[in-house]
């Protein structure tokens, strides 16, 4: 976070107008990366994969979208919808999984 939204987060008050819309699209920008992280990193979870290979891909699936959005040129409020995007298709991917009980490993006979 930058320092404008540090200061914004525990409670101090940002002087300049420009700063603080920049200090409010920071806090949003962590606000939907911890809220969305988890929901992926579950999503991979329940893969049946090892662990270091799910935290693998919720890493990149959760980063990689924002990071090259950003690498494009892309602005502050477009990344938040990108990650916000991308935590919605996790959050019902997972749902999906989970109705279905895809999660569950098959008994041998």
């Amino acid at each position: 976070m930058t320092e404008a939204a540090l200061r914004l987060a525990m409670g101090d008050r940002v002087s300049e107008e420009e700063s603080a819309g920049e200090a409010w699209l920071a806090l949003a920008r962590t606000m939907t990366g911890f809220c969305t992280l988890p929901l992926i990193g579950l999503y991979f979870s329940v893969q049946r994969w090892n662990f270091f290979a799910a935290w693998l891909a919720a890493s990149l699936v959760g980063l990689l979208p924002a990071g090259l959005a950003r690498a494009f040129g892309a602005t502050e409020a477009l990344i938040i919808q990108l990650q916000i995007l991308v935590g919605f298709a996790a959050a019902a991917l997972l749902q999906r999984r989970l109705k279905n009980r895809e999660f569950l490993q098959k008994r041998s006979q």
